[in-house]
């Protein structure tokens, strides 16, 4: 069963952010990712799981676009 723990940080739009939500990321570009609890720490996967970055305390980069739990074809 796949879990649900919140961040501690919100999005742009002032929504907190949950492990399982998709993300944008918008730093040098815009990327979609999946956020997962990772080697001890939130990271932001990247579509094809070949990359992650940590979460870091700048909402203003970060904005929710849905979760896996109700879209998930959106990373496809």
């Amino acid at each position: 069963f796949p879990s649900h723990d919140n961040t501690g940080l919100k999005d742009k739009n002032g929504r907190e952010i949950y492990e399982g939500d998709i993300v944008e990321l918008t730093l040098a570009g815009k990327t979609l990712g999946i956020i997962k609890f990772e080697h001890f720490g939130f990271n932001l996967v990247s579509e094809n799981g070949s990359a992650a970055v940590p979460l870091v305390e700048l909402s203003e980069i970060y904005e929710i676009k849905s979760n896996i739990f109700e879209n998930t074809d959106l990373l496809k």
